[in-house]
């Protein structure tokens, strides 16, 4: 189960850039502009935890597992009662094919044909309904496997092997995960820091370096707009 967040998660760190030959490092705030919390709809108790929190994980990389038995022994009741009502299905098909050549030489009553066409109904409707009942366990034990939607980074772990899913009641939030392809960088300097005067906007063009800076707005302080986690980047005035 996938929830998306409006609020961004926020983490610090340090942006470096260059005005000219001047290097300069900033504290600055990353904001993930994806980051969705996971959660089973399904209960069951957790076996396996396998992401850690700060991990970059790629799309379908599991990230947690439930006991399987409890699955495994549903869809196993379940396929054995969907043979023998498979089984009940044809044979009460046969007899319906049976009745209606008696019926065409006229040696079998309209109300016995029919009886026998509702025994076929009913059969048939109840295979049906098991056959769902069989999807259904195994999107179930599925289910009971959590993988990674999208490749990015777990910022939040709270499952532990152990813990008792419910999926009956609110699901618990298991895994908070962060989209690193789609984030901004803020950091703040002065006009004069930036050999800029206050209110020049728009009149510093950042280069697409490691960071991939996609605006830099000079006014009394300078918001970074980051497309990948800033590493080093240089920026020339226009």
């Amino acid at each position: 189960m996938i929830k998306h967040l409006l609020v961004s998660t926020l983490t610090p760190l340090l942006l470096s850039y260059t005005v000219t030959s001047m290097a300069v490092d900033l504290p600055a705030v990353l904001q993930y502009e994806r980051v969705v919390e996971l959660s089973l709809p399904v209960s069951g108790v957790v076996s396996k935890v396998l992401a850690e929190e700060g991990q970059s994980v790629n799309q379908g990389d599991l990230l947690l597992e439930l006991e399987d038995i409890p699955f495994k022994m549903t869809m196993d009741k379940t396929a054995a009662e969907l043979r023998l009502l498979e089984a009940e299905r044809l044979s009460v098909e046969k007899e319906l094919m049976r009745n209606k050549e008696l019926f065409e030489r006229m040696v079998l009553s309209t109300v016995s044909l029919e009886n026998s066409e509702v025994d076929f109904i009913r059969a048939d409707s109840l295979w049906q309904a098991k056959k769902a009942e069989y999807e259904l366990d195994k999107y179930n034990y599925q289910k009971s496997r959590l993988a990674a939607p999208f490749a990015g980074k777990v910022i939040e772990r709270t499952a532990e092997p152990g813990q008792t899913i419910r999926a009956d009641m609110q699901p618990p939030v298991l895994f908070r995960l962060a989209d690193e392809s789609s984030f901004i960088v803020e950091a703040e300097v002065t006009a004069s820091d930036a050999w800029c005067k206050a209110g020049c906007k728009n009149r510093w063009k950042a280069l697409q370096s490691y960071c991939q800076i996609k605006s830099i707005v000079v006014t009394s302080e300078i918001h970074v707009a980051a497309g990948t986690i800033p590493r080093e980047s240089k920026v020339e005035r226009h």
